[in-house]
């Protein structure tokens, strides 16, 4: 009774976010119901207007500018380059990438923030510990689907979506490397709110939508063509990306001289193996 196309996603996605809030109250709320029907006085809501007066402002803020920036390709291309192709092209690579980051957000950094903030700043080594873990979780994650992706791009674009999506592929493969970073930083982006530094995620999200509009926009008047435009905004958002990471472990004081050397030496051995499968696979050397 419901139809495939506009009324079907619609309706899909509502359902989506009603069963989100479900889940939300089960896995994560201890007691919802003692929870939602617990008495408020004035003198509490004072308390926690207080403690999170940072949120209607940096948080909100911050949420708002991080969506516009992920929409900053979709908007700049079409102006830049005049090419309307291009943006559904970009939207396929980007859907794909960024499944995991919605998977990893959902599944792994609501827990984490949870227990992150309940021992901050008390049981700090343990955090510590319990943050190093992650990171090199998600460090075995994203390694394997940036090679993949990186490697095989255009192949499995081909094989799913068909030819005409191939170079799609070839945008996957491009963005695919700063994708290895946002695997690992988005996560761990629940420090903000964990050692009450939102102010700094809104100065990052800030500057991240800057350099994306820059990586877009000045290729594009410059008279460069659309696979350099996504070679840039990829170059640009991996060093965005990479010292947010590193920024992320440093608000709960880690000594982040062991990340760096590990994050470089996975993302040089994973560039090294893209480089040659793509070379023994005959694709172009876009890198």
């Amino acid at each position: 009774w419901v139809d495939c196309g506009p009324g079907g996603l619609v309706l899909t996605t509502i359902l989506l976010y009603i069963g989100r809030i479900f889940l939300f109250l089960k896995f994560v709320v201890k007691k919802p119901l003692d929870t939602i029907m617990a008495p408020v006085g004035k003198s509490q809501i004072r308390r926690i207007q207080k403690k999170y007066r940072e949120y209607p402002r940096s948080v909100l803020g911050s949420q708002v500018i991080q969506t516009i920036s992920g929409y900053v390709p979709i908007l700049v291309i079409p102006l830049v380059l005049g090419d309307a192709n291009a943006v559904g092209l970009f939207s396929y690579a980007f859907v794909v990438l960024d499944l995991p980051v919605r998977v990893l957000g959902t599944g792994i950094s609501t827990v984490y923030t949870q227990r992150s903030a309940a021992m901050w700043p008390e049981h700090k080594e343990r955090i510590q510990e319990k943050t190093m873990q992650l990171f090199y979780g998600l460090l075995l994650i994203s390694i394997p689907i940036t090679v993949v992706i990186g490697t095989f791009g255009e192949g499995i674009y081909n094989i799913v979506f068909g030819d005409r999506w191939t170079e799609a592929g070839t945008m996957a493969a491009i963005l695919s490397l700063f994708y290895f970073f946002r695997y690992i930083g988005m996560p761990l982006s629940a420090l903000y709110l964990v050692t009450k530094k939102e102010r700094r995620s809104l100065t990052y999200h800030i500057i991240l939508f800057l350099v994306r509009v820059a990586a877009l926009l000045v290729p594009g008047l410059l008279g460069y063509g659309l696979m350099e435009s996504i070679v840039i905004y990829a170059a640009l958002n991996v060093l965005v990306y990479f010292f947010y990471t590193l920024n992320c472990l440093k608000l709960i004081q880690l000594n982040v001289i062991k990340p760096v050397l590990v994050l470089l030496v996975a993302f040089a051995m994973s560039l090294g193996v893209i480089y040659f499968g793509r070379f023994w696979m005959g694709y172009s050397l876009i890198f």
